[in-house]
């Protein structure tokens, strides 16, 4: 009898903590939901309002009287702008804060019965990526050997390649005219510019001072 009793007990603190969870996720739904309702409410509020030559101070008083919204701004910035003229009717509030705020850089966020008047977020700038060009080639001495190990690179810069085994070479190029350098120990080093080429074959020749030693070895 004892433990049909504690079972039932431990039975019934499960179902009433079950119950508690419960009552808690409706609730944070219901808070969730009033909230978002009551920013679309106040966004969709209707105003009918005329003015001429009026302060932006002037209209957003206007929308308070009618409909009891409240407004946080940075005074200097709307003080800062220039009369309007304004005649609507039956119209939202956001419509009429959009009209407003349309050639200035300020814009309205709502949140409840409050709407925050902020400098307006820049638009993102999207740059068009860099194209690419792909050159290849082949480095070979005078002799016509090729020669492996040779540095290329874009001029002014450290990006570049070697040569491999054979004495070949690919890189990627921004587009439009580049400098590469070709240089290889005990070699002259030459400039190239490339602007349409897509293959390119180099002669490297030994440099007057590696002949120098030559002679007076």
């Amino acid at each position: 009898m004892k433990k049909n009793n504690l079972f039932a007990h431990f039975h019934q603190r499960k179902w009433l903590k079950i119950l508690v969870e419960m009552k808690i996720t409706i609730l944070l739904v219901l808070l969730i939901s009033f909230g978002a309702s009551a920013s679309i409410y106040s966004q969709n509020q209707r105003v009918s309002m005329q003015f001429e030559d009026a302060t932006i101070l002037e209209v957003l008083n206007e929308i308070k009287t009618q409909t009891g919204l409240r407004f946080i701004f940075n005074e200097d910035k709307i003080e800062g702008l220039q009369a309007i003229d304004l005649d609507v009717g039956n119209i939202t509030v956001e419509e009429v804060l959009s009209e407003v705020f349309e050639e200035t850089d300020l814009e309205c966020k709502f949140q409840d019965d409050v709407i925050m008047i902020v400098e307006r977020a820049p638009e993102p700038v999207i740059q068009d990526q860099q194209q690419q060009k792909e050159i290849k080639g082949t480095v070979i001495d005078d002799k016509g050997l090729p020669l492996p190990g040779v540095s290329v690179v874009i001029k002014g810069s450290n990006t570049g390649v070697s040569t491999d085994f054979d004495g070949n070479f690919l890189l990627e190029l921004p587009d439009g005219e580049i400098t590469l350098v070709f240089s290889f120990i005990g070699m002259e080093p030459q400039e190239v510019l490339v602007t349409n080429q897509t293959h390119l074959n180099i002669t490297l020749t030994v440099s007057s001072e590696q002949l120098a030693e030559v002679v007076v070895t």
